[in-house]
């Protein structure tokens, strides 16, 4: 069976004037939801996406039923998550849900953002990419856009607009298009990232092989695609072509901002590349010798670097909270966080700090503080932390009275 996309089923829904709410996550406490997540809910009680499963998302899509009564978005708190349902249900914005239709199917994410309250005015953003539908009189476009651009950025956004960043960020650049990378590919499909192809064999690198690819080049070498690639932050490279690593493919990436860079190769070489972002041997050890074996040991570890995530065992993952966050704490909080663990620093409002460059209470003053390639930064509830862990960061909160241990132990 065909797979729907959420925003195509939001766009079916509204071309047969059936109105639609889409329920997203706006803060969370705990492991249990999703926080890049959304939910298409219809009239007839069925829905499209997931925001958790289980009996939270059974939760969501009955209350979703008031929403269709009053024709209004709003928040409505479920337990220590809060979720906003926005209303759909004009034909207006057809065109929009059309577009997003086209980039979900590329794989390419964007922000949809929404008002609470009577207000029906819903914005599609991704870079170089801004529409806006909305009647007369609604919040200007400018504020829309703003708070879009934050979203996009993981950002927060301002009060009022609801900014929901959809798909996975992340892309993914395949050298060689061989039995590996063609499974790679498949794993990328299912896992939301796009991703583009190099190759120097027009039969290997084919739209029948890569029919989700949004860009494959065919080149005399390998080195000359390097310039037309997508080489960013959120990018992975995995290069499964000893030619290209032969032609100095590697070395033009380093020059990059790609976050990782894996080598196909074998196990008895070692890594001629002193560079945290080159993986070589590419993979974790997963076991199994199979092309698609292989492409999900790959994908795994690159996942990883990408979401900046520790690859332990969810079954012992705990969070460690530090009391203290100056420099003799910061070097245990780092060792922590290096080793996989959550970690929260609580700390008085102004802590006396000497060594101030090395110590993430300055991040109650600075908003932020960066030590050895690690980032803390400030926050002021219980409802940040995890939010805050989840995206590689070390929490730091004013809580003297260490009121957060019981609340989160």
């Amino acid at each position: 069976m065909r797979h729907i996309t959420l925003c195509q089923s939001i766009r079916s829904s509204l071309e047969a004037e059936r109105a639609v709410v889409l329920a997203t996550i706006v803060s969370r406490r705990g492991l249990g939801t999703r926080t890049r997540a959304a939910m298409a809910i219809f009239e007839d009680g069925g829905s499209n996406g997931t925001i958790g499963g289980g009996k939270f998302e059974a939760d969501v899509r009955e209350g979703a039923a008031d929403i269709f009564k009053t024709r209004e978005s709003r928040n409505q708190a479920f337990g220590k998550t809060t979720v906003h349902y926005a209303y759909f249900g004009e034909e207006f914005l057809l065109p929009l849900f059309r577009k997003a239709e086209k980039l979900e199917k590329r794989h390419l994410p964007f922000v949809i953002a929404t008002l609470g309250g009577g207000n029906h005015a819903v914005a599609l953003y991704r870079p170089g990419l801004f529409l806006y539908q909305a009647p007369s009189g609604e919040v200007p476009e400018a504020a829309m856009r703003s708070a879009c651009e934050h979203a996009y950025r993981e950002e927060a956004t301002a009060d009022g607009i609801y900014a929901n960043l959809i798909g996975e960020p992340y892309h993914v650049v395949l050298v060689g298009g061989g039995n590996v990378n063609e499974a790679v590919s498949k794993l990328c499909g299912l896992l939301g990232y796009s991703y583009e192809v190099v190759e120097t064999r027009r039969a290997f690198a084919t739209k029948t092989l890569y029919p989700d690819a949004t860009k494959i080049q065919v080149v005399g070498r390998f080195i000359d695609a390097v310039p037309g690639c997508t080489l960013d932050a959120h990018t992975a490279v995995i290069i499964s072509s000893h030619q290209a690593a032969d032609e100095g493919v590697v070395e033009e990436i380093r020059k990059t901002k790609a976050a990782y860079i894996g080598v196909l190769g074998s196990r008895s070489r070692p890594n001629p590349w002193k560079d945290s972002r080159i993986f070589f041997p590419v993979g974790l050890d997963l076991g199994g010798e199979s092309p698609a074996a292989v492409a999900l040991c790959i994908t795994s570890e690159m996942s990883r670097v990408l979401h900046k995530s520790s690859g332990r065992s969810l079954s012992h993952s705990r969070l460690v909270i530090v009391r203290g966050a100056g420099d003799l704490a910061t070097g245990t909080i780092i060792r922590l966080h290096n080793a996989g663990y959550q970690v929260l620093a609580l700390e008085v409002p102004e802590p006396t700090v000497i060594r101030r460059t090395v110590s993430f209470a300055e991040a109650l003053f600075q908003g932020s503080q960066t030590v050895m390639g690690i980032e803390a930064r400030k926050i002021n509830s219980i409802d940040e932390v995890f939010p805050t862990i989840d995206k590689g960061i070390i929490p730091v909160l004013a809580d003297p009275e260490g009121n957060a241990i019981k609340v989160l132990q």
